[in-house]
C-alpha cells in the first residue's frame, strides 16, 4: 500500500472528525455556563476550573488568617474561666481581676477573627 490513496468520502469524513476533536478540546480549555457566561467561577472548561480553584484558595488563606485569631481567643476564654475558678476555690482577688482581665483579650481576639483588623502571623 505504498501508493495507496484516499477517496474524497474518506478524506471528508478524515476532516469531519478532525473538527470535532478540534472543537471538543477547545471546549475543554474553555467551556463558560450558558446561563452567565460572563462569570468565570461557572462553567467546566479547564480556565473556569482553574479560576474557581484560585477562588476557594483565596478563602482558604482568608480563614486560615481568621483561625489564629479564634485559636487564642478560645484558648484564653478556658485560661479565664479556670482562674476565675480557681479565684473562687482560693478566694483571690487578684486571680479574679486577673481572670476577669484575660476575658475582654479573648473577645477582642474573637472580634479580630471576624473584622481581621490586625493581622496575627500564622505559624507554620
Amino acid at each position: 500500500m505504498h501508493g495507496a490513496t484516499l477517496t474524497d468520502d474518506s478524506r471528508q469524513e478524515i476532516q469531519r472528525r478532525l473538527e470535532r476533536y478540534r472543537a471538543t478540546a477547545a471546549r475543554y480549555e474553555s467551556e463558560p455556563d450558558a446561563n452567565d457566561p460572563t462569570n468565570p467561577l461557572f462553567g467546566e472548561g479547564k480556565k473556569e476550573l482553574q479560576a474557581r480553584a484560585r477562588h476557594w484558595e483565596a478563602r482558604r488563606d482568608h480563614a486560615q488568617v481568621q483561625d489564629i485569631n479564634f485559636d487564642y481567643a478560645r484558648a484564653l476564654f478556658q485560661i479565664a474561666i479556670v482562674l476565675g475558678s480557681v479565684a473562687i476555690v482560693a478566694t483571690s482577688r487578684w486571680i479574679l481581676w486577673f481572670s476577669l482581665a484575660v476575658g475582654p483579650v479573648a473577645t477582642l481576639l474573637m472580634l479580630n477573627g471576624f473584622f481581621l483588623v490586625m493581622h496575627l502571623p500564622v505559624a507554620g
